[in-house]
């Protein structure tokens, strides 16, 4: 198949900062044959899409359903796709695969009545606790996760240049979850220099992030508290090798087994989490089994090719390709 794919080529300077899962949904449609050009969306208008599909797609496929443009206006705020819905006019069907969590966040919300993505055939997100709010939205809407890339997924051999043994890898996000930067609190208050907080513009990526995840004895993690619902960050880790706590969240351990590939804490309890965390600095053997067994049952069953493999079998199923 020929795919148009309008991705967050999130690379520096982007004002989604860096990251790289565009580049890995686009190399494994790829690897499984299909013929892919991939736009950045945070550079093409509308006008510049409905010219490209002049050549022939069987689809599109969109990541965040944004577009040039409408990250910010006048007043600071998100803005719409505008155009976008005469590109969804097209005869050829659009694909969202949104990575956010839309219900509870007031100014992402808005976006399920206002946001033509959501009026697509079908809606791919990560979120798998809101179902019966998607339905009653009218929207069609299919949970699939996102995952590791496999190729990067192993334990690293490599030194990390950081004294830290224990680490959290990513962005703040202050206005929308505040609980992240009063966990990087209690974490620096607690453990001084033996705590760093890493890759805050997503800046730790591809090999380096597999040297940091063999370096810390503890990744802690965390994602916006809702049900059936977490950030890659949980595949990011744990599939580069990384021992890896994370809060207590509903259907994460239908995902990985807990004490087994990853360690829960209760979601807001920091005493339960420095109980947790002192136990397992001590406990290297114990620690490294998980951490291994982690790394190996994610590669086997939560990568891309995984996911995209998913994707095309329901997209068939449901006759939208």
């Amino acid at each position: 198949m020929k795919i148009l794919y309008i991705g967050n080529y999130a690379v520096e300077g982007s004002p989604l900062g860096m990251c790289p899962n565009a580049e890995y949904i686009e190399n494994t449609f790829r690897e499984l044959g299909h013929v892919v050009t991939g736009m950045n969306e945070c550079e093409v208008s509308p006008e510049d899409i409905l010219k490209e599909l002049e050549s022939g797609y069987d689809f599109i496929l969109t990541e965040e359903g944004r577009l040039k443009g409408d990250f910010k206006n006048d007043k600071g705020k998100d803005v719409l796709l505008g155009l976008f819905n005469e590109v969804m006019e097209q005869d050829i069907p659009v694909i969202p695969w949104l990575t956010n969590i839309f219900f509870g966040i007031m100014r992402r919300q808005d976006q399920i009545l206002h946001n033509p993505v959501f009026k697509a055939k079908i809606v791919f997100t990560t979120d798998g606790g809101h179902q019966k709010e998607f339905e009653e939205a009218g929207v069609n809407h299919v949970c699939l996760r996102q995952g590791i890339y496999e190729p990067e997924s192993y334990i690293s051999q490599n030194r990390y240049n950081t004294k830290a043994e224990i680490g959290f890898i990513g962005s703040v996000y202050e206005d929308i979850w505040p609980y992240r930067k009063n966990l990087i609190q209690f974490l620096k208050q607690t453990y001084g220099d033996r705590f760093e907080h890493f890759g805050e513009r997503g800046e730790i990526r591809h090999a380096p992030l597999n040297d940091l995840c063999a370096t810390l004895k503890i990744v802690v993690g965390d994602s916006v508290y809702s049900p059936y619902y977490w950030s890659n960050r949980v595949y990011e880790i744990i599939g580069r090798g990384g021992f890896f706590i994370h809060p207590a969240v509903d259907g994460l351990d239908e995902e990985f087994m807990p004490y087994k590939h990853y360690i829960p804490y209760k979601f807001g309890d920091f005493n339960n989490l420095k109980r947790v965390i002192d136990y397992y600095l001590e406990h290297n053997e114990e620690r490294e089994k998980i951490r291994i067994a982690g790394m190996e049952y994610c590669k086997k069953n939560h990568t891309y090719l995984h996911r995209v493999k998913e994707m095309l079998r329901i997209l068939k199923e449901q006759k939208i390709i």
